[in-house]
């Protein structure tokens, strides 16, 4: 008996560690484990004992595990704050997703719902409205700067600059500061990095000595320049192609000038 109910505590102890709850003054909650050896979010309340025609409390099921993890700062949305929930996902495994806390002003909160059921979050009786409230009131102490896209970003609370990969790595991050890519656009790792070093040099060594292929050369160099304009900040330019001339619009591009026929200049 001592062994199952030290085995239950550590049960409980591990999920309240991976699904952080936020504390409701005016509710009692903690996480409990049931018949079927399930740990659920119950909320003590009181109910009647038809045996004996008294009220008692009672822990009540709310809902499977879920938590706030840390609070998100928007940097390039005026600062707005955000969330990032974990929940418990239908397999047992902890699945997260991010929500703007703007997403809490629409009327029965149909996105963050929606988040909620998508990753396997199983409520009962009144429990999604406690769930908002929870959501609602959640303030983690843990905050993330994020980020909208890739590519240089001054940050308030930075004194250097950072560069942030399509992938979501940050270079040059204070390691005070949490740095992440919105989720909306941060891309796997193997699509947003593929090849070497190697075959990059190479590449670019093929290119410069192609003839009549400047617009290879261009391509390469505009990888280059879109981080030092985005770094300082320097308005940028388009080159203008024909639409009409797709097979030669490539060449208009990378040309200095563009060939007979053109309706457009670089």
């Amino acid at each position: 008996m001592g062994a199952e109910l030290k085995r239950r505590g550590a049960l409980r102890a591990k999920v309240a560690t991976d699904y952080p709850l936020s504390a409701l003054e005016t509710v009692d909650l903690s996480y409990r484990c049931n018949e079927a050896d399930e740990v659920k979010l119950t909320k003590r309340s009181w109910v009647h004992d038809r045996s004996t025609g008294e009220r008692q409390q009672a822990a009540l099921s709310v809902s499977t595990p879920f938590g706030v993890e840390a609070r998100l700062r928007h940097t390039d949305r005026a600062q707005s704050y955000g969330l990032r929930v974990c929940v418990q996902g239908l397999d047992g495994f902890r699945r997260s997703f991010d929500t703007p806390r703007t997403a809490f002003a629409k009327r029965g909160t149909p996105e963050v719902m929606a988040h909620l059921w998508a990753n396997g979050l199983r409520t009962e009786a009144d429990g999604e409205v406690l769930v908002l409230q929870i959501l609602k009131a959640a303030n983690p102490a843990r905050e993330i700067l994020v980020v909208s896209r890739p590519g240089w970003h001054h940050l308030l609370q930075a004194d250097q600059p950072v560069f942030v990969t399509p992938a979501g790595e940050v270079l040059g991050d204070n390691q005070e500061l949490s740095v992440e890519l919105s989720t909306e656009v941060s891309m796997p790792a193997e699509v947003a990095k593929g090849g070497s070093m190697e075959g990059s040099l190479d590449a670019v060594q093929a290119v410069t000595a192609t003839h009549n292929c400047r617009h290879f050369l261009l391509g390469t160099i505009a990888g280059f320049a879109s981080p030092f304009i985005a770094l300082t900040g320097l308005e940028t330019c388009g080159i203008a192609r024909d639409v009409r001339r797709p097979s030669r619009c490539r060449e208009v591009q990378g040309s200095d000038r563009p060939p007979i026929g053109s309706s457009q200049h670089c």
